[in-house]
Formats: structure tokens, C-alpha cells, sequence
């Protein structure tokens, strides 16, 4: 989707700061997806979901170590 202003921003964006434009954009989304109460339920499970799958990985990882 493109915003009637935005092929400008982009014409006018340095190829250098591009990548920090698109991350920051994807930072406001999630900020505004967290704040809305639809979504923030969804965001905080998927968060848990993602922590306990890596934790399981760190928890075998560190076993073979020892």
C-alpha cells in the first residue's frame, strides 16, 4: 500500500537511510498494534509462544555442552 506522498519520500530518501526508515516504520507499526486492545493480547502470546521455543533450544544447547 502506498501513501499519496510516499513515492516522494522515497525519491528523496538517501539509499543509506533507507534500511533505518523501513525499521522505524515497522516500530511504529508494532507500538500501535501493541497499543490497540485487538491486537495486544495476540502480540503478548506470540511473544511467550516465541521465548519458550527458545528457551527449549538454549535449555538442549546448554545440556550437550555439559
Amino acid at each position: 500500500m502506498k501513501l499519496s506522498g510516499e513515492h516522494t519520500v522515497e525519491k528523496l530518501t538517501l539509499d543509506g537511510v533507507k534500511g533505518l526508515r523501513v525499521a522505524l516504520g515497522a516500530t511504529v507499526h508494532d507500538v500501535l498494534y501493541y497499543m490497540s486492545p485487538i491486537y495486544c493480547q495476540h502480540i503478548i502470546d506470540s511473544v511467550i509462544c516465541y521465548i519458550t521455543a527458545l528457551t527449549s533450544v538454549f535449555c538442549v544447547l546448554v545440556c550437550l555442552f555439559l
